[in-house]
């Protein structure tokens, strides 16, 4: 796979200057490994509708299956919801669904077009033992092995339904996971606060949502933790460029709603750090996928200080470039939002030495009871082959980070 053609899949997905010719310039026999990477940026869907005349037919039918799959995927989600919903409420257990479904409408086009693997809750913090003994009654289990960036949620929590993965993102029968959040953001892990994220859940409303009525975010307060999960995701070296595509949906479908930016410049008058880290998730859906935006937005994205500012001009491509070879030049961002250098001192170690080593579970929607010999042997084969590959990751990207740092720093000090 080149960087061509990884190119030509985000040219296709531009708002304002669109360019889908270099997709049919792309080999038939390339688009099965194009799809796979498509799959893994979760961008695959959006492909399909925004460029699928200019797919070879094998792609287009992929995707169309793929679609009709997500939409039954769709429906069982909103399943989830009802059965997570009844259950917390019958517990007198408050709560607040975070993206997914509430991300709609501006986010996507139709709720069933976006692709969704989990599903985010909020809690008080005190309810969220309580909230997952309720959950727990209802065939939810929590599996520690699957937190890996758990820093602002309980372990995750999913169904064993005995399911076992096929290489295949949209398999209808492939169950959702559920993650119970007790905060919104997590200034030492990311090096940086963001102030009164306690309002955000203070101010969230009930809305109705595919014909569930579920205690959301405020619209204005739902694109800022958007951008603030994007940014987060992106700090941690782990973005998901579908996450900025949604941002950038949005920024072009609000380009006019001068009422909606009025009411969000308001909210973030007093909170600097947060515009700030909205202003970098903007900057990265501009860049990424050259929307419209409102004029409010833009002066967000534009009014970023300046070693934030050189970052996007060197690396702005680099999370893109990772999908295909992993690079770490996410942590020279942090280094220029760190307000000290114990922080970055503290980053470079975790980012280059980590501390923690995630410990992947294989088939882990099978229940302890159908686990025999065969995949206990197979989980520890898999455990000691993805250790393997994290150490030589961590250690091939070494002498490349450096560079780039010093690339970095050069390009500040030629511009002091």
């Amino acid at each position: 796979m080149s960087d061509a053609e990884l190119h030509a899949v985000f040219n296709a997905l531009r708002f304002r200057s669109p360019a889908a010719d270099a997709l049919k310039a792309v080999p038939e026999s390339r688009w099965a490994d194009l799809l796979a990477l498509t799959d893994r940026a979760q961008l695959t869907l959006a492909l399909g509708l925004r460029a699928g005349d200019a797919l070879p037919p094998a792609a287009f039918a992929r995707i169309s299956n793929d679609l009709a799959n997500n939409q039954l995927r769709h429906q069982r989600l909103l399943e989830c919801h009802y059965d997570i919903q009844t259950a917390l409420d019958a517990a007198g257990i408050p709560f607040l669904v975070l993206k997914g479904i509430t991300n709609w409408p501006g986010y996507c086009a139709r709720p069933e077009h976006r692709p969704q693997s989990d599903i985010d809750i909020f809690c008080p913090a005190e309810t969220c033992e309580q909230a997952s003994l309720v959950l727990r009654q209802i065939g939810w289990t929590p599996i520690s092995t699957l937190g890996f960036d758990d820093t602002d949620h309980l372990p995750v929590m999913i169904r064993q339904t005995g399911w076992t993965w096929k290489g295949d993102y949209f398999d209808p029968n492939m169950p959702h996971a559920l993650e119970i959040h007790f905060r919104l953001w997590d200034p030492e892990a990311e090096g940086i606060a963001a102030e009164d994220m306690d309002g955000l859940v203070a101010s969230a409303d009930f809305r109705g949502f595919n014909g569930l009525r579920i205690r959301a975010l405020q619209p204005p307060d739902a694109l800022t933790y958007a951008c603030l999960h994007l940014v987060r995701h992106l700090l941690r070296g782990s973005p998901t460029p579908r996450h900025a595509y949604e941002i950038a949906h949005f920024l072009q479908y609000s380009a006019g709603d001068d009422g909606f930016w009025q009411a969000w410049r308001e909210r973030q008058a007093k909170t600097p750090r947060r515009r700030l880290l909205a202003g970098i998730a903007f900057r990265l859906a501009l860049g990424w996928f050259d929307c419209g935006a409102h004029p409010v937005a833009a002066g967000a994205a534009a009014a970023l200080p300046r070693p934030v500012a050189q970052w996007f001009s060197l690396f702005l491509w680099s999370p893109v470039a990772a999908l295909r070879k992993p690079n770490k030049d996410e942590m020279w961002l942090q280094f220029a939002l760190a307000n000290s250098g114990l922080v970055r001192m503290r980053t470079f170690l975790n980012r280059m030495f980590p501390r923690r080593i995630p410990r992947p579970l294989l088939d882990a929607h099978v229940p302890p009871e159908d686990t025999g010999l065969t995949l206990r042997s197979r989980r520890f084969a898999y455990a000691v082959r993805f250790a393997a590959r994290r150490a030589l990751h961590h250690t091939r990207t070494v002498l490349p980070v450096l560079a780039s740092g010093l690339r970095y720093w050069r390009a500040l000090r030629s511009q002091a």
